[in-house]
């Protein structure tokens, strides 16, 4: 078995709808709840980008970015 690691992206990503997503932003799960993204990584092959996202409580996931939604810092609770 092989096992490749993933390249790990620095820039901010840009989805196809024009949102543009950066390590620190907060995204939101609709059954999971709200986050921070931790690391953005690309595979190779046909999984594609992913998000490393921190959902508090010691709840960790990698989600594809098309299952989040970004929340404007406006709107976030103090």
């Amino acid at each position: 078995m092989e096992i490749t690691l993933p390249d790990i992206i620095e820039e901010p990503l840009q989805l196809p709808d024009g949102t543009v997503l950066s390590v620190g932003d907060t995204v939101e799960h609709s059954s999971i709840g709200v986050g921070q993204i931790i690391r953005i990584w690309t595979y190779h092959g046909d999984i594609g980008t992913c998000l490393y996202i921190d959902f508090g409580n010691e709840v960790r996931k990698e989600i594809h970015p098309s299952f989040v939604k970004k929340v404007d810092p406006s709107k976030k609770s103090p």
